[in-house]
């Protein structure tokens, strides 16, 4: 009876140890790139595992699989989130760059728009002088198109190749992450200046090589930081 136990022990040994083949590890950092203490790390395995990251690094032993793991700071109102997928034994590195939470702002944001706006039914007597002026704003439109069709024409030259033919100018992405407090993505940063998505990461790829600017990766999107 005993040898009976002690097999059934190796067992849930040898299943324990294979159910967590791979271990999960890194630092949390603030966006100063400061390794942070005292964040709570939390990885959504069956139990969840959390803990204190008291010298700014963790490490979680976990199975097959996709996880999410998140650190929070909520004394200073940080938080950070990712996905992971552990396909096979080993260790794996996962950095997090704590940002602050924004998820009430945002709440408060759309409460804020929602809204239901009434609108009075319009009288039938408003399509009297609606009618003339849709009408009118036709025709200038029309002479506006035609007009501007015949000096594109003339000068050889569309918008589209004046555009082409403009120069990027690095000091404009500069300027613009100034504007920001000295921070912004990349996704607002193609937003603001008009150039293609392969210029603009050409562009910081050029300062970033100059030491102007920083990029970070946070996601599926960058983080531009000047320098």
């Amino acid at each position: 009876m005993k040898a009976y136990w002690v097999v059934l022990l190796i067992l849930v040994a040898l299943i324990a140890s294979s159910a967590y083949a791979a271990v999960i590890h890194g630092t949390v950092y603030d966006l100063d790139l400061n390794a942070v203490s005292q964040a709570v790390v939390e990885i959504n395995t069956i139990p969840n595992q959390v803990m204190v990251a008291k010298n700014g690094t963790y490490s979680f032993n976990v199975p097959q699989g996709n996880f999410v793991i998140s650190a929070n700071l909520s004394k200073l109102g940080l938080s950070a989130s990712e996905e992971i997928t552990v396909k096979q034994e080993g260790s794996y590195v996962l950095d997090l760059i704590l940002f602050p939470d924004i998820s009430e702002e945002e709440s408060l944001m759309n409460e804020s728009l929602d809204v239901v706006v009434y609108e009075e039914p319009s009288a039938p007597q408003y399509w009297m002088w609606a009618i003339p002026v849709l009408v009118l704003l036709a025709v200038v439109a029309a002479v506006y198109w035609k007009k501007h069709r015949k000096e594109s024409k003339t000068s050889g030259k569309g918008p589209s190749e004046e555009r082409k033919q403009a120069k990027p100018d690095l000091a404009e992405i500069i300027a613009f992450i100034k504007k920001e407090g000295g921070r912004t993505t990349q996704k607002e940063l193609r937003k603001a200046i008009p150039y293609s998505e392969a210029k603009i990461s050409l562009m910081i790829a050029e300062l970033e090589s100059k030491g102007k600017v920083k990029k970070i990766k946070k996601g599926r999107g960058n983080i531009i930081i000047l320098e």
